[in-house]
């Protein structure tokens, strides 16, 4: 199937997934960014519910589409965001409740942020549970430009609050500009 804006949407969804490693380790130091790319992997499995949703809403949102149904279409990307829902609220109370065991995880790195840093990843996380089920609705509804779009979004939003703090930007304000992005590229689908 040769969409460019589907593809243009893989490739920019890969390009989301990486950004805040590649381009805020320009400047975050090793030992900062190796803190904050796991930290951020933990915090990504809150949005792991969000994969299953997707095979399970998949065949209701393309049967729904196919029918030119749009009460139907609502009510599969409706059950999508309700099957994530609650498991990404478990994983992200777990997350909350990990913490207190940061300190012990990483005793270099105490004092450097490293709890807030991870409580704005978990926020991201949450919000991609909320908002993702748009993106399959999009790419199985033969509107991938609008992921396409959104994803470009936040590469952008990225690039741009990158590009206000350069050499100033630290691991935390890194974790915020990356969140936001994803978030307002996510509402904006």
């Amino acid at each position: 199937y040769w969409s460019i804006s589907l593809w243009a949407a893989s490739v920019l969804g890969m390009v989301v997934a990486q950004i805040d490693l590649i381009v805020g380790g320009a400047v975050i130091s090793a030992e900062q960014l190796g803190v904050y790319a796991v930290l951020r992997r933990i915090a990504n499995l809150v949005a792991l519910p969000v994969t299953v949703a997707t095979w399970v809403s998949a065949p209701a949102v393309s049967a729904a589409h196919g029918a030119n149904d749009a009460k139907a279409l609502a009510r599969a990307s409706a059950r999508g965001s309700q099957i994530a829902i609650l498991p990404g609220l478990a994983l992200f109370v777990i997350g909350l409740l990990a913490i207190p065991a940061l300190p012990f995880a990483f005793p270099e790195q105490t004092g450097q942020g490293v709890g807030q840093i991870f409580v704005i990843l978990l926020l991201g996380a949450l919000g991609q549970v909320i908002l993702t089920s748009s993106f399959t609705v999009a790419t199985l509804c033969g509107a991938p430009r609008f992921a396409m779009g959104a994803r470009l979004i936040m590469v952008l939003l990225y690039l741009l609050w990158f590009a206000c703090w350069g050499p100033a930007l630290t691991a935390t304000m890194n974790a915020i500009g990356y969140v936001a992005a994803l978030s307002l590229g996510g509402a904006a689908l």
